[in-house]
C-alpha cells in the first residue's frame, strides 16, 4: 500500500481532501493525474490559511481532478 497523501488530522479539517486521495488500484496513467492533483492540494494546504477561500479552491481541484481522470478513460466504441 502507497503511503497516503493526507494525514488524518487534514482529512478530518478538510473533509474534499478524501476525494483528492489517489486510489492506488487506478491503472497507471489515471493514478499519474490523480496524484498531479493530490500534490496541487498538498501546495494549497500548506501555502493557504484556512478560510472559505481555500476551501472553495480545493472543491474546485475535486471537480478538475475528476474531469481529467475521466477525460483519460477510453472513449465508449460505437454501437454500443
Amino acid at each position: 500500500m502507497t503511503k497516503p497523501y493526507f494525514t488524518n488530522a487534514e482529512k478530518r479539517t478538510d473533509d474534499v481532501l478524501r476525494f483528492l486521495e489517489p486510489n492506488p488500484n487506478l491503472p497507471d496513467k489515471l493514478l499519474g493525474m490523480a496524484h498531479d492533483f493530490a500534490v496541487f492540494a498538498l501546495k494549497i494546504l500548506n501555502e493557504c490559511p484556512r478560510c472559505p477561500q481555500r476551501t472553495l479552491a480545493l472543491n474546485a481541484l475535486v471537480q478538475a481532478k475528476d474531469c481529467a481522470v475521466r477525460a483519460l478513460l477510453p472513449p465508449v466504441p460505437e454501437g454500443e
